[in-house]
């Protein structure tokens, strides 16, 4: 919250920082596995983002921010000419230096060895997954109070946040918001049992039977009344 009692946004990671691990993977990737591909995945306490191949030649995870040896060289030159990567061996050292800013945990770089032959190298970006709950869970209270929000699943707290932000939540963003593994017609369902409860409100046309522009906010009032909220979680 800043000076003015307002949200601000707030970046799990340091942006310089995934983006790097992500430049990284794809000047450093081994380009002979032609199958293979760069994956990032996220999960509640961190960013993992895998790169085919293993270390380059004489790099370590021990001396990966003093050594430079990289396995493309003609495409970091280009990506220095674009302005995209600077000095040489300078941006894993700006990865641990931004992330010990937030108070993160440095990077973690590892090779793993397939059984089939081939590498990858893993580098993985840790939050604060206890301290993001803790902001969760008082947002909720602050907004419900602590006598409702004390009920609710912790789907239910994130929808309620997401909606103090945005000022509203449909079903869609709703799936993509609770959990990947929950179907469409699931995260429909966790908001109509809101709406039956009475902490959500449905909005849609009385005239449509699927009115793709409905939506669920909160009743007025619990409605934020001094700005939304706003936190990247």
């Amino acid at each position: 919250m800043g000076e003015d009692q307002l949200w601000y946004s707030a970046p799990e990671y340091p942006p310089s920082a995934w983006s790097e691990a992500l430049v990284n993977a794809c000047v450093h990737r081994s380009y002979g596995l032609k199958n293979m591909n760069v994956f990032i995945k996220m999960f509640d306490d961190k960013l993992v983002i895998e790169s085919p191949g293993g270390f380059p030649p004489l790099v370590t995870p021990e001396n990966i921010y003093n050594v430079h040896h990289p396995r493309n060289p003609t495409l970091m030159h280009a990506l220095w000419y674009l302005d995209i990567v600077k000095e040489h061996a300078e941006g894993t050292k700006r990865m641990r230096d931004d992330m010990a800013d937030m108070k993160l945990p440095p990077p973690e770089f590892r090779q793993v060895e397939s059984g089939s032959g081939y590498a990858q190298v893993i580098v993985t970006l840790r939050n604060h997954i206890e301290q993001r709950k803790v902001w969760v869970d008082a947002d909720a209270s602050k907004i419900l109070g602590n006598a409702i929000a004390k009920n609710l699943t912790a789907d239910e707290k994130r929808i309620v946040n997401f909606i103090a932000e945005n000022g509203s939540i449909n079903v869609t963003q709703c799936h993509r918001l609770i959990a990947t593994t929950k179907k469409w017609h699931a995260a429909k369902r966790v908001l109509q049992k809101m709406v039956d409860r009475g902490l959500l409100k449905h909005i849609h046309s009385a005239t449509v039977k699927r009115d793709a522009k409905a939506y669920f906010t909160l009743p007025e009032a619990l409605m934020p009344q001094n700005g939304h909220k706003k936190r990247e979680t």
